[in-house]
């Protein structure tokens, strides 16, 4: 640029000096070669600027490039570092959520079991508030019978359909069943005193072999002590199978009197004797003790007893 302006200038002076002399043929072609070389220097110079500039251009070009390519890789680090931190915090979160959800369970497990523990020892407290004496509270038998129900402490009840006392005494087994103690197990054992009740007691495991024992059970008590059907003959017994429990006759007549049905109630009745059954109903606690109402003044009273002669028999196991 600096040339170009001396060319400029010196072009400038020569032309009014010609102006003052006067034009010759010398001052013409002095002229002519001082125009030629000032465009060449002008070209010369302009040629250079656009190097020059064209120089620049790439160079800050090649900046922004770089510039931005900077930019970029620090931006993907800070943004992979953001990534890794979201994660890392992901992860805390669900390790926290995890350990509070644990803690939590923990919690409620234990305030379960000491609230079971609290209510089990308010059972246990209730049951044996009282102490009940063999020979005036219950009967204890000089030879223990063989329960059939092993690892269990059994109650078996003994009892006929044909017993009013029966009838009166189920709401009240029904009641305790509802809460029976954990270990135990019920069993009930038809009463054979006479041949009326052996027909009762060949209804019972009828119904049970028919898989109709639950609907039958409280049928035939109502039916008897209720509707007044004595259920004594074969025929209206057979009508209540099919009508009322939905059993097929061709399937009642083959269990009524059959062989399991027969077997069942031999062993009924063998059972019955051997705890020395007085009267019914009763209850017999693992095979080793009587309860009967007139010992223990009720048939509640009946299971207050029970229930201390199973809490006893644990204690005696170590439960």
């Amino acid at each position: 640029m600096r040339i170009l302006a001396t060319a400029t200038l010196a072009l400038a002076l020569v032309l009014a000096g010609c102006s003052d002399k006067g034009s010759d043929q010398e001052s013409s072609t002095a002229m002519a070669e001082l125009k030629q070389e000032t465009q060449q220097a002008v070209a010369t110079v302009s040629e250079k600027a656009k190097a020059v500039a064209k120089e620049t251009a790439e160079a800050a070009s090649d900046a922004a490039t770089d510039a931005v390519e900077t930019a970029t890789e620090t931006a993907s680090d800070m943004a992979n570092k953001a990534s890794a931190s979201m994660d890392s915090m992901k992860d805390a979160a669900v390790e926290a959520k995890a350990d509070a959800t644990n803690a939590a369970q923990d919690m409620a497990t234990s305030v379960v079991s000491k609230a079971e523990s609290a209510v089990a020892k308010a059972k246990s407290a209730v049951t044996t508030q009282k102490t009940f004496v063999a020979g005036k509270d219950y009967i204890e038998l000089e030879t223990p019978v063989k329960t059939i129900t092993p690892g269990k402490i059994e109650v078996t009840e003994v009892f006929s359909y044909g017993c009013i006392h029966c009838f009166h005494f189920e709401p009240v087994v029904k009641a305790w069943k509802a809460n029976m103690p954990a270990g135990v197990e019920f069993v009930q054992n038809p009463a054979v005193f006479n041949k009326s009740w052996e027909n009762y007691a060949r209804i019972y495991y009828t119904a049970k072999a028919l898989g109709v024992l639950d609907k039958a059970h409280e049928l035939v008590f109502t039916s008897i002590h209720v509707g007044h059907q004595r259920l004594l003959n074969e025929k209206e017994i057979a009508a209540m199978f099919v009508v009322n429990l939905g059993v097929e006759r061709e399937d009642f007549d083959k269990t009524f009197k059959s062989f399991g049905v027969n077997s069942q109630i031999q062993q009924a009745d063998a059972r019955a004797r051997s705890f020395k059954i007085a009267g019914t109903p009763e209850l017999v606690v693992d095979g080793r003790y009587r309860v009967t109402s007139g010992m223990t003044g009720g048939h509640q009273q009946m299971f207050e007893v029970t229930n201390y002669l199973i809490d006893k028999i644990k204690k005696e196991q170590g439960k």
